[in-house]
């Protein structure tokens, strides 16, 4: 179990990560004797005005025997400017990194060639080779690039300087248009279908907001404190893992509406091929069975981090938890040999701590698991599925705006 801080769960990666253009790669090959791919999304150079809280690149790679992805991040081991160099137009040093509080980080170093990416794998104290060529397999998603923006100026003459609040949307949606628009109306609840005009609407509104929010507040703000009133909001929406069976999206959010620090989000939808649908925890599990559920994940959770069966979570001696106990969660990632339960900011865990997840293998939810469920397999009974769990495009404070519309992520 690998843990993120908040701080860093953006993806720091250079805009110059290949010489190729601006794009969605999807890399095979080996990690030692394992088959691997690496998939990375590489995204178009933004405006010099907007904060950068959606990283310009999204990378993970993952073992074709687990079908988990995992994310990477720019190490440390890159050049002081945080770009990574290139020796010359047709070869660049790449350096990519997990990244874990725990001193445990898996960090590739090696040069992207023509259509090779090849280097060396550092864990711990071991490394191994790993050689990675571009793929041209079919079966896979394309996608393409996709942004909007607004930076919302709102002036006074007891300011020296305007403010400014930003709302951004990028990312990568699939080339296959009812496959996009699948995506986009699951996401929404059925809003909308169109990814286009849900960003365009919500800019829309935002701008109309912040317009009103601001006018009022210049009467009696200080200038000292005007900094918090640049309001930031930035969703981006990216492929993780895109194979001939499972393509897995994820959607992260990020806002500012003054105070401390922002909020960030993230969320991961599973799109199964074969019977082309996307995938809720009920069509995996049986969640009538609640308690079940809930007493396996607290089964794993307590052997992974050693806390005994009577100490509540928030109880423990390591100060990790501020729950006292874990239920399950509809944020999920499939593999091939287990869940991943995804959790949110102060769900399970403080703000410091990051995003939280527990992997469980399948063999300990057999009691709960969908008649005939194979992971490759299509055979899982196809039922109505609940609406996804409510998220909200303003977090902090969902009020804020009454025109803001909320949708179901």
């Amino acid at each position: 179990m690998k843990r993120l801080p908040l701080c860093c769960l953006l993806l720091c990666l250079a805009t110059g990560l290949f010489a190729q253009s601006p794009g969605y790669y999807l890399l095979e090959g080996k990690i030692g004797s394992r088959a691997a791919c690496m998939e990375i999304a590489v995204y178009p150079v933004q405006h010099d005005r907007l904060p950068e809280e959606i990283p310009p690149v999204s990378a993970y790679y993952y073992f074709l025997d687990e079908y988990l992805p995992i994310a990477l991040y720019r190490s440390t081991d890159a050049d002081d400017t945080g770009v990574f160099s290139y020796k010359n137009a047709r070869t660049a040093s790449l350096v990519l990194s997990t990244w874990s509080d725990e001193g445990d980080n898996q960090v590739f170093t090696g040069n992207f060639e023509d259509r090779s990416y090849r280097g060396k794998l550092a864990m711990g104290k071991d490394t191994i080779a790993f050689d990675f060529l571009l793929s041209d397999k079919g079966g896979v998603e394309r996608f393409t690039p996709f942004e909007r923006h607004r930076i919302v100026t709102v002036g006074s003459d007891s300011l020296k300087e305007p403010l400014e609040g930003t709302m951004q949307f990028r990312g990568f949606l699939p080339d296959d248009g009812r496959l996009a628009e699948a995506f986009t109306s699951f996401i929404t609840g059925g809003a909308f279908t169109d990814f286009g005009v849900l960003a365009e609407e919500q800019i829309g509104l935002f701008e109309e907001g912040y317009q009103a929010e601001m006018a009022e507040l210049l009467e009696e703000i200080d200038e000292q404190f005007s900094y918090t009133l640049h309001y930031e909001y930035a969703y981006s929406v990216y492929p993780m893992l895109n194979t001939t069976d499972y393509l897995i999206m994820g959607y992260n959010t990020f806002s500012y509406t003054g105070g401390a620090h922002g909020i960030s989000s993230q969320r991961f939808y599973t799109y199964r091929k074969g019977d082309k649908r996307w995938l809720q925890l009920e069509d995996i599990l049986d969640v009538s069975q609640e308690a079940v559920i809930n007493a396996v994940l607290d089964a794993e959770l307590r052997k992974q981090y050693g806390i005994a069966p009577d100490v509540k979570l928030s109880d423990d001696k390591q100060g990790i938890f501020i729950a006292d106990s874990i239920h399950y969660s509809s944020n999920f990632i499939l593999s091939k040999q287990g869940i991943t339960f995804h959790y949110g900011l102060y769900e399970l865990t403080p703000y410091a701590y990051g995003y939280f997840s527990l992997f469980v293998p399948y063999e300990k939810l057999r009691a709960v698991l969908r008649a005939g469920f194979r992971y490759d397999s299509v055979s899982v009974p196809v039922r109505a599925s609940r609406k996804p769990a409510v998220f909200q495009y303003n977090p902090v404070d969902p009020g804020k705006y009454d025109k803001f519309y909320t949708v179901n992520f």
